[in-house]
């Protein structure tokens, strides 16, 4: 009977020691930026790429301190086909793709803070970004003759470039 109890101790110790590391302990790792805000205000921002802040860090659990990741790594986004008239006449059918990531994670929380989530202010970064890269796709086409993309003989080559 006593080794029943000592086994349903060692059992129930090990679980609450599970539950409590759960409770006090997060993991940053290096695809990840961590936003740790406490109840002083201003979050700790920790990037998963700097070698020291990745990997394992202990914290107060809620609502004294509330850890938010982000994902840090490159997003890819495919704009809408659109059909582009080009400086010179003629139209086409343009897709453009743009890698994005996180850059300054303090600026992004400040921008996007008041969306909740992590993920519904992802979204809403993806949706504000694919707003200025239509924009700016329209800008960019309206301004470029159209054989100069489909031939790099034509026009002095394909290239472009364009900078927010």
């Amino acid at each position: 009977m006593k080794a029943k109890k000592l086994i349903i101790l060692v059992i129930g110790l090990f679980l609450l020691g599970i539950f409590l590391s759960l409770m006090f302990t997060f993991q940053v790792r290096n695809t990840e930026i961590a936003l740790v805000r406490s109840l002083q205000g201003d979050p700790d921002i920790l990037n998963g790429n700097n070698e020291d802040d990745a990997g394992f860090h202990f914290r107060w659990p809620w609502p004294f301190e509330t850890v938010r990741k982000l994902d840090g790594r490159v997003h890819i986004m495919e704009s809408n086909y659109a059909q582009l008239g080009g400086s010179s006449g003629g139209d086409v059918m343009a897709s453009v793709y743009v890698g994005w990531k996180v850059g300054d994670a303090e600026q992004f929380r400040v921008a996007y803070e008041g969306q909740g989530d992590v993920k519904k202010m992802m979204e809403q970064a993806e949706r504000d970004l694919r707003n200025v890269v239509e924009k700016a796709r329209g800008n960019v086409f309206g301004t470029v003759k159209i054989l100069s993309l489909l031939s790099p003989d034509v026009g002095g080559g394909g290239n472009i470039a364009y900078e927010k």
